[in-house]
């Protein structure tokens, strides 16, 4: 599980106070494009390129400025050419977000393409240790 944690910035929020919708999607991105750049590190690449294939968002509460706020990020699924990440938000350990996404490796040419070996065993291991400490757990990834 890969985790940041993120001070909500006071022009995030709107008219009534609150954080704004966008920043939430903002600070999935922050996470999800962190994370990714964590496993080229691990694999001793640079520069990957990830493209966005789809993304969907569930907002469970809403939050006001002043507080900070956790947002962690797993591998949930990996296939060929791309990996599904599961993103939560909480704040002061309450889940506050809840969302999805999935995500192409691309090659030089930006067209899709199979994620090569040694990022590909990186994200095995990860995708991996999810699984086993959600099934000790009794729950899934997924959720």
């Amino acid at each position: 599980m890969f985790k940041i944690t993120i001070s909500p910035r006071f022009y995030e929020t709107d008219a009534n106070g609150h954080i704004n919708n966008v920043a939430f999607a903002a600070w999935f991105e922050t996470v999800r494009l962190s994370y990714l750049e964590s496993l080229d590190e691990k694999s001793n690449l640079s520069n990957s390129v990830w493209l966005l294939a789809s993304v969907s968002m569930d907002y469970v509460m809403e939050i006001f400025y002043g507080v900070d706020v956790e947002i962690e990020v797993v591998a949930t699924k990996l296939r060929n050419s791309s990996l599904q990440l599961k993103c939560r938000m909480h704040r002061n350990g309450e889940l506050i977000a809840k969302g999805s996404a999935t995500v192409v490796y691309a090659g030089e040419d930006n067209k899709p393409c199979s994620i090569p070996n040694g990022l590909r065993r990186v994200i095995e291991r990860e995708v991996m240790t999810i699984h086993q400490t959600h099934c000790k757990q009794g729950s899934s990834p997924n959720e």
